[in-house]
């Protein structure tokens, strides 16, 4: 069965916080992201052209956490969508 979610920014979809540095959460927040993405299978990221290139071992490091897994990006599939020549990436400016 198909199931949209709905779109959300990256930092808020992953937990992370803006202009600091990687976390881990909370057992709480981890809880209830775990609940939350329990049937999530592949994640669309929209805009690459403005994603940090550290920022994709943080999203691994993030659904490895929620997901209980050492596998890189804890087996889900990642979209990366978007013109990567459209602008520089933010940190690049």
């Amino acid at each position: 069965m198909l199931k949209f979610i709905g779109g959300t920014t990256l930092h808020n979809g992953m937990g992370f916080m803006y202009e600091a540095s990687y976390a881990t959460m909370g057992p709480e927040k981890l809880d209830l992201f775990r609940r939350s993405y329990n049937d999530l299978h592949f994640i669309t990221v929209d805009e690459v052209s403005m994603l940090a290139p550290d920022k994709l071992y943080d999203i691994s490091k993030r659904l490895c956490e929620i997901f209980i897994s050492g596998d890189a990006f804890a087996n889900k599939g990642i979209l990366f969508v978007g013109d990567p020549m459209q602008v520089n990436r933010v940190n690049d400016m």
